[in-house]
């Protein structure tokens, strides 16, 4: 029996609109090369798909669910070309954080798994849901799919997922772009971040108030699409991977995050409404190049999909 098995499954039907012009202007600061990215998007990509956020269909034999020992992967493979570039989405969300992206690299071969406890893959209760072990699993996906070099694009909790792999098999990852990934520990921090909900209660306390702790995301007639999104794919994620990778992310205490951040990332991008958060400031001191997408915030790659390909284009060059 084949671990690979293609799929007609139905997802999100999000659509690239790419309505204006755009580019970017490198500028030296000190040992940091910022790229400040000046397009500016006319229209928000979601404006008139609200209904499509979880609804109208989209089928292809490049939706695959591929078997590993750690659970089944839902994962979408597109485009061709000589680079497999992996796309690791954040806690709560799913391989749809890159629906936006996916289209403008099509000359990439992509590779965009849902991590194990979120969006369409397995929710095995046993997996510890550990960055390492979410590492380990996705370097197993990648085994099945045959691919041994790879780039990676990791985006808050998938960056770190990322530095992992890179970590745990520094020799396959080529380069290792990250978006506003966890880089201190926030535990006690009193923070309304997604991971700081799980502070301070247990993990069956957490799992039974689960609408609960994530009731104020609950859309609205004013809600924005970008939280209307987040909000679909929280109802797919496990509260059980929920709790255990939010105290992942809480303590960063599974390796020397910051060191590997400083010797392996290839660059970084960081939401220009981000610009206060607590972990891009602490980015802001490394050597790593900081790419600044404009009129983008914690959800860039939905928010200014142009301007991310043009800084993760800039990156690989």
């Amino acid at each position: 029996m084949t671990a690979v098995r293609p799929m007609q499954l139905s997802v999100a039907s999000l659509r690239a609109a790419d309505n204006g012009s755009g580019g970017h202007r490198p500028e030296a600061h000190g040992q940091e090369l910022f790229l400040r990215h000046i397009h500016r998007m006319s229209t928000c990509p979601f404006s008139s798909c609200v209904k499509e956020v979880m609804g109208d269909h989209l089928k292809g034999d490049r939706f695959m669910q591929v078997e590993t020992t750690f659970g089944t992967f839902f994962v979408e493979k597109t485009g061709e070309g000589e680079r497999t570039l992996v796309l690791l989405h954040g806690l709560g969300s799913s391989g749809i954080t890159f629906s936006e992206i996916g289209p403008l690299l099509q000359d990439q071969d992509l590779l965009i798994p849902d991590l194990l406890g979120f969006g369409r893959s397995d929710r095995p209760w046993r997996f510890s849901y550990s960055l390492l072990d979410q590492a380990h699993s996705v370097l197993q996906l990648l085994d099945r799919l045959n691919r041994s070099a790879i780039s990676i694009i990791g985006h808050s909790m998938g960056g770190n997922v990322a530095m992992a792999m890179a970590l745990l098999a520094p020799d396959r990852v080529d380069n290792l772009i990250v978006a506003e990934p966890n880089l201190v520990p926030t535990r006690g921090k009193n923070r309304r971040s997604i991971s700081a909900r799980a502070d301070g209660i247990s993990e069956s306390s957490y799992v039974d108030r689960f609408q609960e702790i994530f009731a104020d995301f609950k859309p609205t007639s004013g809600t924005k699409i970008f939280s209307r999104l987040y909000w679909n794919t929280l109802q797919q994620a496990s509260p059980v991977a929920m709790y255990r990778a939010s105290e992942a992310l809480l303590d960063l205490n599974e390796w020397d995050v910051w060191s590997l951040y400083k010797t392996r990332v290839t660059g970084s991008l960081v939401g220009e409404r981000s610009l206060e958060g607590i972990h891009v400031q602490k980015s802001l001191t490394g050597s790593a190049p900081l790419c600044l997408i404009a009129d983008a915030g914690h959800d860039m790659f939905l928010e200014n999909p142009t301007s991310c390909v043009a800084a993760v284009r800039a990156l690989l060059a």
